[in-house]
């Protein structure tokens, strides 16, 4: 059970206390009517961070309406607790890489959970990475997108290759995004992008693809972002939420959306 009070929360669960000092998020305007969390909570390695965090984490998501989330490896089954929706893919052996890798390591780590009850459109590796014990070990981790529907808004949960000489790679990887996902029609996309705006030629390609397929960079905080696309959706409010780099090496950004009720599920 949270319990959420003024500026902090503690969760209570079985005999453990897990102090939590995550502050609340800025409230929301009243005009919101989706509010939409996007945070790497970084759950590999675990050494350096508070035990017992996958409990703030969750605590901190069910706070909005969707929360999507990069590195979710460890104890998933209480990041989705509580969840009126959540879903975790596993990728199928013989997709992304071969062997003992393949039987060990098949999540991309990407989890979305929502306070509503929504459907499963896609979820692929890039099948395109680069390194396997240097250049951020991304081949084992296999990045890739996982697509999500609210009634008429897609909602897109992103991770790309993560070192810093994978340029090459992270562009493969947002072709086969892009290529892959509804052309045209309301959405929503967050996550990792490992792209940072003074990586120039990197966040030109990326830019450039976002306004082909009409998206719309709304919040950009280091390698993390959050982009909307589509007639009906209006941002009303954006930023990170204190306090969460004590709890993952990423801060967690929100978007406060005001969204033509026609497009969500009832």
């Amino acid at each position: 059970m949270a319990i959420i009070g003024a500026s902090v929360f503690t969760i209570s669960e079985a005999q453990a206390q897990v102090p939590c000092d995550i502050p609340d998020p800025t409230p929301a305007p009243a005009d919101a009517n989706f509010r939409l969390l996007s945070w790497n909570i970084k759950q590999i390695p675990t050494n350096g961070y508070p035990e017992g965090r996958e409990y703030c984490q969750k605590a901190l998501a069910q706070k909005f309406d969707v929360a999507v989330m990069q590195e979710a490896f460890l104890r998933t089954k209480t990041l989705r607790e509580n969840a009126a929706w959540s879903w975790r893919p596993v990728f199928k052996a013989g997709t992304h890489v071969p062997g003992f890798f393949n039987a060990a390591w098949r999540s991309p780590g990407l989890l979305t959970r929502s306070n509503n009850d929504m459907e499963r459109v896609a979820a692929e590796p890039f099948n395109a990475c680069s390194g396997w014990f240097d250049r951020k070990n991304d081949c084992i981790a296999k990045k890739g997108y996982q697509i999500s529907r609210d009634g008429d808004l897609t909602i897109v949960n992103v991770h790309l290759d993560a070192g810093p000489k994978d340029a090459s790679t992270r562009a493969k990887q947002l072709h086969k995004l892009f290529a892959n996902m509804p052309a045209e029609g309301p959405a929503v996309m967050a996550g990792d992008f490992n792209i940072t705006t003074d990586r120039v030629e990197e966040y030109v390609l990326l830019k450039s693809l976002f306004d082909q397929h009409d998206f719309k960079i709304v919040y950009h905080n280091g390698k993390d972002l959050i982009a909307v696309r589509g007639e009906g959706i209006e941002v009303v409010g954006t930023g990170l939420v204190d306090g969460t780099l004590k709890y993952s090496d990423h801060a967690a950004l929100y978007a406060y959306l005001k969204v033509a009720p026609e497009l969500l599920k009832p």
